[in-house]
């Protein structure tokens, strides 16, 4: 389930992967600094693995910024099909479209960690039938609002469980302003907040399911 990126064109990249379309479960690529062609993150072809479940995509905490990582990300676009994603260390400033992108009607959980450099969070109210979402460790993000729902009448409507750890510079959540009174997240159990010691002001309202703060 773990493939490590190797370092030098002339080594094993992640291009290797390509041809292994029955590759199933759960498959975690890392060390995705390595990968300078952005033409090896195409042929990894991983719109093609319809039986991965989970996908976990990991760049080094020591890797600098390039201006490549933000077009291999593109490039490693799971199947629609996919049920978890995660995302660690990724360093661009924000992340490929189809992060949040609503086709992707199957995943029910993300985790997004130690993405220091990103300036907002991606859409991921748009994903249908998400219930479990963890965010750490986003030190540039700032506010977390609109850019955060997405474009929907209501935002994360399925999601039960919702941590923000480590959001160092995290000042506002700002309101659902597609809000008609149906409330967003409409079916959150458990919500935990820890160690973003910058925020204030309101929290959403109206979260009737609400079990654990």
């Amino acid at each position: 389930p773990l493939f490590v990126a190797s370092e030098g064109s002339d080594q094993s990249g992640i291009r290797e992967i390509g041809p292994l379309l029955h590759l199933r479960g759960t498959l975690c690529l890392s060390k995705l600094e390595n990968v300078i062609d952005v033409e090896d993150a195409r042929r990894a072809n991983l719109k093609c693995k319809e039986r991965l479940d989970s996908l976990v995509l990991e760049w080094s905490h020591s890797s600098d910024t390039r201006e490549t990582e933000s077009t291999v990300l593109g490039m490693l676009q799971p199947h629609r099909k996919i049920k978890e994603l995660t995302i660690k260390s990724y360093a661009e400033k924000k992340f490929s479209s189809w992060v949040g992108c609503p086709l992707f009607s199957n995943m029910v959980l993300v985790r997004l960690e130690e993405c220091n450099n990103c300036l907002s969070l991606p859409p991921l109210g748009q994903l249908p039938q998400l219930k479990e979402l963890y965010i750490r460790g986003m030190n540039a993000v700032e506010s977390v609002g609109a850019e955060f729902y997405g474009e929907c009448v209501l935002a994360f409507p399925l999601l039960e469980i919702l941590e923000f750890v480590d959001m160092q510079h995290w000042k506002v959540w700002l309101p659902f302003q597609l809000d008609h009174g149906s409330g967003v997240f409409p079916c959150l159990r458990r919500l935990s907040i820890k160690n973003c010691s910058k925020l204030e002001g309101k929290l959403p309202e109206n979260l009737d399911m609400l079990a654990k703060l």
